[in-house]
């Protein structure tokens, strides 16, 4: 249950980066989100 609501918190995030810094980001968020599984 911890890990789902760690994910949860982890993409509410990176949407906020992706959205602040546009698409350059978001290899780097998919990268980390998977390291992160």
């Amino acid at each position: 249950m911890l890990k789902i609501i760690n994910l949860n918190l982890f993409l509410s995030v990176s949407l906020l980066r992706i959205h602040a810094e546009q698409s350059l980001d978001l290899a780097t968020v998919l990268v980390t989100f998977m390291k992160a599984i």
